[in-house]
């Protein structure tokens, strides 16, 4: 558990502890700031957690339970735009980590105008450099369950304000390794903020994803020759039967030649870099070579196109040749639309997958759904 804006003086600290906390371990960041802005606090028979760097609005752990390792940023960041830039820049700065990384707290910024109601105009400088931050250190929105305006100054009438200050976000390992985890943000009870809850979720099946075409499959030599053999299959029946059975009998076909061609492609580029470095100094090798550098530079591109078409982010131009960024844009689509829990009609809360089918069969089934509820 990380607590921000603890407004604890150090010297008032160690008593609050052994009196709130006196089963648990804690680490603070008064080295870093007079007051202290954030607690993080465990039990150290259930994980083991060290503090690989602290700020005054950051503390970055290294979390381990089990075989299991994690990297945790707890974030409190600072009011004015100018004192969050070592923030950015530290979120920036981590582009290499291979572990789940996992970043949540309060960044005391939105990303943009919709996350916002206020009188007072958005500050654009603010959120483009948070966004810029984001998207340098490759990270990816957790999704979010709850409240979606997660701070408010509780004031009255049009002094009142709407913030989503509070956020989870995470890097390419961490989806992959935890692709049904998601963040709820409760009720914030006495408090101007909402308590974030990170879950990792359960064993929710993810069904096998449904058919789609590929735009790197009309540059294959078999693409043109293979719809017009289909395509010439005398089939009996009307015209809209003819369309729908010449695109099944085409789907299995352009199936197999994905299955052959674009598969393990990142393998396949692997063996021929390796074929390239056997032997430099052999004169066929050598004439081989251009040959393979094309080779390795189309199964790339190709790799590229797939993972640009199945991450549907068409504002980034095609010229980055890395791919990591789209793996993460699709491992963070695939988490938003998976569903982690729900609230049945009798009030239930449901996080196991075969009762969140029961609660969807049941309304399907005719029972009335309870919207409050849901």
């Amino acid at each position: 558990m990380c607590i921000v804006e603890t407004r604890v003086r150090k010297n008032k600290a160690p008593s609050l502890h052994r009196k709130k906390f006196k089963q648990f371990y804690i680490l603070d960041n008064y080295s870093s700031h007079l007051n202290g802005r954030l607690w993080v606090i465990w039990r150290n028979s259930a994980i083991n957690v060290q503090c690989q760097h602290s700020s005054s609005q950051w503390m970055h752990l290294l979390v381990s339970y089990g075989p299991n390792t994690m990297e945790v940023t707890c974030v409190y960041g600072f009011n004015h735009p100018a004192q969050r830039v070592p923030l950015w820049d530290f979120l920036s700065s981590r582009t290499s980590s291979s572990l789940p990384w996992l970043i949540l707290g309060d960044m005391n910024c939105v990303r943009n105008s919709d996350e916002r109601i206020s009188s007072d105009p958005p500050n654009i400088n603010s959120m483009d450099e948070f966004n810029l931050a984001i998207d340098t250190a490759r990270l990816e929105e957790l999704k979010t369950q709850g409240r979606w305006y997660t701070w408010t100054n509780k004031q009255e009438h049009a002094d009142r304000k709407w913030t989503s200050l509070d956020r989870a976000l995470a890097n390419v390992s961490w989806f992959l390794d935890f692709p049904d985890a998601y963040v709820e943000a409760l009720t914030p009870g006495i408090s101007d903020h909402s308590p974030l809850v990170i879950s990792l979720g359960g064993s929710t099946p993810h069904k096998k994803s449904s058919f789609k075409y590929l735009n790197c499959w009309r540059q294959h030599s078999q693409f043109k020759p293979l719809v017009s053999k289909v395509w010439q299959v005398s089939i009996k029946g009307c015209a809209m039967y003819h369309i729908v059975q010449h695109l099944r009998k085409l789907k299995n076909q352009l199936k197999h030649i994905h299955k052959t061609s674009y598969t393990s492609i990142t393998e396949r580029v692997s063996q021929v870099q390796q074929q390239l470095q056997l032997d430099p100094m052999n004169h066929t090798l050598c004439q081989k070579e251009r040959i393979l550098s094309q080779e390795y530079c189309q199964l790339k591109n190709v790799e590229l196109r797939i993972a640009y078409q199945r991450a549907k982010d068409f504002e980034i131009k095609m010229g980055d040749a890395s791919t990591s960024y789209f793996i993460s844009k699709i491992a963070a689509r695939r988490n938003s639309s998976s569903i982690s829990k729900v609230v049945d009609i009798n009030g239930n809360i449901c996080t196991e997958f075969a009762d969140i089918s029961k609660a969807f069969l049941r309304v399907l089934s005719g029972a009335t759904w309870d919207r409050g509820a849901s």
